[in-house]
């Protein structure tokens, strides 16, 4: 049990309030640094949807390979979770940097008033933690400064998964089935590959008993595909998993001429030994037509027929 008093493995994580048009959304750059024109391009979607984003202090900051100090970075995070008015917390971009964060969150005051989290890829470890230290559900979807580059369907999908609005659940996505069968339901938890295999071994490691894991990656050969899939079976940190989804690659096929296996043949050959159905090819990763999901909320993985149906959502907002 969690500060918050809400299970963090098997059951659902703790619904923050889906948001509202006029609520403050801090938007925060936790990670790589963001190139300005494309910040700017999607606070002005947030905008639209009648929201009201704030940029963090050091949103637009460059150190090195990061957006900032750890403390800066951090100062901005911690700034967005002690604050009432804020009602989401959505990442500029991911990239990397988040990991050397996790150790200096005010994961206390994230538990104290629930706030939705919202990004993917880097952003992973702070789903992963939020969910494990606070027991609390956020969206693994896309970065502020991609929003003005998803496709309509994927934008309006992620709008309306935000907003809570009817037929947001209830839908179903469909993939290739590559390892298992049958039919099984449980929390959706995980992200991106790499950042997974990269908490292995700390204590935000994830988690996976009892639930559904969540993996997608870009850019990385399918031996470095296989390698970091050993690491996270190796460390435990997909024992007891329920099932496995997996996002369309971009950037994960061997080259010409290269001897190789293909992307799906390692993902079906190394998770195969976990018994459990096993679907790729779902379009939740790094894509312009990425689906947002809940990370933390119920889903139902049928390995037959190669479908994962999405039976839950935030929670719908008390009337005032």
């Amino acid at each position: 049990m969690t500060a918050a008093g809400l299970s963090t493995t098997g059951g659902s994580a703790g619904r923050p309030p889906p948001l509202r048009r006029g609520d403050a959304v801090a938007v925060v750059s936790p990670s790589s640094a963001v190139p300005v024109g494309r910040l700017e391009a999607g606070v002005a979607v947030l905008s639209s949807w009648g929201l009201a984003p704030r940029e963090g202090e050091h949103s637009r900051a460059v150190h090195g390979h990061l957006a900032g100090t750890d403390a800066q970075r951090a100062a901005d995070l911690n700034r967005a979770f002690r604050d009432p008015q804020v009602r989401a917390v959505w990442a500029a971009r991911g990239g990397y940097g988040l990991t050397r964060l996790l150790d200096r969150l005010d994961w206390e005051a994230l538990a104290d008033d629930p706030k939705l989290l919202i990004g993917f890829s880097d952003v992973t470890a702070l789903l992963v933690a939020a969910r494990q230290r606070s027991g609390l559900a956020g969206l693994h979807g896309q970065f502020v400064a991609r929003l003005h580059l998803l496709d309509q369907r994927a934008l309006w999908w992620l709008h309306d998964l935000v907003f809570a609005t009817p037929g947001a659940v209830d839908a179903t996505l469909t993939g290739t089935p590559v390892a298992g069968g049958g039919r099984v339901s449980g929390p959706l938890v995980g992200g991106n590959l790499a950042v997974l295999a990269a908490l292995a071994g700390t204590a935000d490691a994830l988690r996976a008993s009892g639930c559904i894991v969540l993996l997608e990656e870009v850019n990385e050969a399918p031996y470095a595909v296989d390698r970091l899939l050993t690491q996270l079976l190796h460390s435990g940190s997909l024992d007891g998993a329920r099932g496995v989804v997996v996002g369309a690659p971009l950037g994960c096929e061997p080259g010409p001429n290269v001897p190789s296996a293909t992307f799906d043949e390692v993902i079906a050959e190394r998770l195969g030994a976990l018994d459990v159905p096993v679907l790729t090819g779902l379009p939740v990763g790094h894509s312009d037509h990425q689906r947002a999901l809940v990370h933390g909320g119920r889903v139902t993985l049928d390995g037959t027929l190669g479908s994962l149906e999405l039976a839950e959502g935030l929670a719908s907002r008390p009337a005032l």
